[in-house]
């Protein structure tokens, strides 16, 4: 069989094109397909030549993987320089892919702090209920469960730009009650916790301090998601106008 026509070597190319489109986000499009049609045949020539020469499939995409991981970095550095070709041929789109990188740099940000907060406060209430320290409310234990968990889901679909949108949802939990719910939490099973919450209650003059500024911060954090999930909506098009004339 043909080399062309293996598994293994479908199975690289898919490797290697899904690492192309990964790098090639938010370039031009006609850049970005340029690209990929050049990956893809010079993966062909490559399966071909390896074919004619006799090798096997395992052969063939060790040394598939081998140019993707030494080409790696040419593939950023070129990357960088489309966006600076794109930046200075349209401002609005270099501007445009700025501020795409940025709402992504902060959502990513947002979602592994969430989810480190909520591993390491499940983690604490999970020991206090090992050891006896503190009878915990099994429904808080679970629900801090669950807001880590999305946190973790959340920041995974982030990562991808087709699934952002969903990233943002699943944030949006655990963005508006992990801050507050934690704070609570520790401040039952934690004397580190019960001391910062003394003195916050002390220094606000206000009982509960502590957990009203995670849930202010929760919240306003809620609607910097919104807005950037507002950001990577779709566009819709708008109909031409002789397809409008015909429809009505």
């Amino acid at each position: 069989m043909s080399l062309l026509h293996t598994r293994t070597f479908n199975t690289t190319a898919h490797w290697v094109l899904a690492w192309c489109a990964q790098y090639t986000r938010d370039l031009p499009e006609e850049v970005a397909a340029a690209r990929r049609d050049e990956l893809a045949s010079d993966l062909h020539e490559h399966a071909l030549w390896a074919d004619e020469a006799g090798w096997s499939a395992g052969r063939l995409r060790r040394d598939i993987v081998r140019r993707l991981v030494t080409g790696s970095i040419h593939d950023v550095t070129w990357r960088v320089h489309q966006l600076g070709r794109s930046a200075l041929a349209d401002p609005r789109h270099g501007k445009t892919v700025r501020t795409a990188q940025r709402i992504t740099s902060w959502m990513l940000a947002l979602g592994v702090t969430l989810t480190v907060l909520g591993g390491y406060t499940y983690a604490r209430i999970i020991r206090a209920i090992i050891i006896d320290d503190l009878r915990v409310p099994p429904l808080m234990a679970m629900l801090v469960g669950v807001l880590a968990v999305l946190s973790l889901v959340g920041t995974a679909l982030t990562a991808r730009r087709r699934t952002r949108i969903a990233g943002a949802v699943a944030l949006a939990p655990p963005t508006l009650l992990l801050g507050y719910v934690a704070v609570e939490s520790l401040s039952l099973i934690s004397a580190t916790g019960v001391q910062i919450a003394f003195w916050a209650d002390h220094l606000t003059a206000t009982a509960g301090s502590l957990g009203l500024l995670a849930a202010g911060v929760g919240i306003s954090s809620l609607l910097g998601l919104v807005a950037a999930a507002i950001w990577w909506w779709p566009p819709t098009t708008s109909m031409p106008a002789t397809e409008a004339g015909a429809e009505s």
